[in-house]
């Protein structure tokens, strides 16, 4: 999702929606990038004075802070919306998960801090099917993992994740990392290291 996000920026856009309702599996088992209705030009980027502002732009609960305050459509923002998906994928829950309303969640969103695999289930409220397999998703687009964290192998690895989730869900958007340094971190490169060993070698 990170490589394509890296084509988005490229072509001169911000996608603006980075959720895991907007990931579709592939027969594959290939991810592929998807709904880009709410894509805006990047700043700077040709023809960007004529696109609408991003104020108005994707999911509340994947919303970067700056987002949330009308000033998105940036690869900062992709960023984050990116890493609060990862965290939703892992976890099985929002990290800024909020009852209060869009207004309440954005305030958390911008001045609160994110919460993992420490909460209540509740929270989410109802769920239905997405395109994302055969796994669940909230209202605000939570994936249901089964359990907590149970793609994490062990304390090293989960170090190594929380490390780029509090990275990628820096308030300023210059503290966040760029995809090229997202796609190099420890944990990333480890995770694509795993995917790609053959499976004969899986098995064994």
């Amino acid at each position: 999702v990170a490589s394509a996000l890296l084509a988005v920026h490229a072509s001169g856009y911000a996608h603006n929606d980075v959720k895991p309702g907007n990931l579709m599996r592939t027969r594959s088992g290939s991810v592929k990038l998807g709904d880009f209705g709410s894509a805006t030009r990047l700043p700077g980027s040709p023809a960007s004075c004529a696109a609408p502002p991003a104020a108005a732009h994707g999911t509340p609960a994947f919303m970067s802070p700056e987002a949330c305050s009308g000033r998105g459509g940036t690869e900062a923002s992709d960023v984050w919306s990116l890493t609060a998906t990862l965290s939703a994928l892992v976890f099985g829950r929002l990290p800024f998960a909020c009852d209060g309303g869009e207004g309440a969640l954005a305030e958390r969103i911008m001045y609160g801090s994110p919460r993992y695999d420490d909460g209540d289930d509740d929270e989410w409220g109802d769920r239905d099917h997405d395109d994302w397999g055969d796994r669940e998703e909230s209202r605000d687009g939570a994936p249901d993992r089964g359990g907590r964290g149970g793609g994490l192998r062990d304390a090293h690895e989960r170090a190594n994740l929380l490390h780029l989730l509090g990275w990628g869900l820096s308030k300023l958007p210059a503290a966040r990392p760029s995809l090229e340094q997202f796609l190099a971190h420890p944990w990333a490169a480890a995770g694509r290291a795993r995917s790609e060993t053959p499976r004969a070698e899986m098995q064994t």
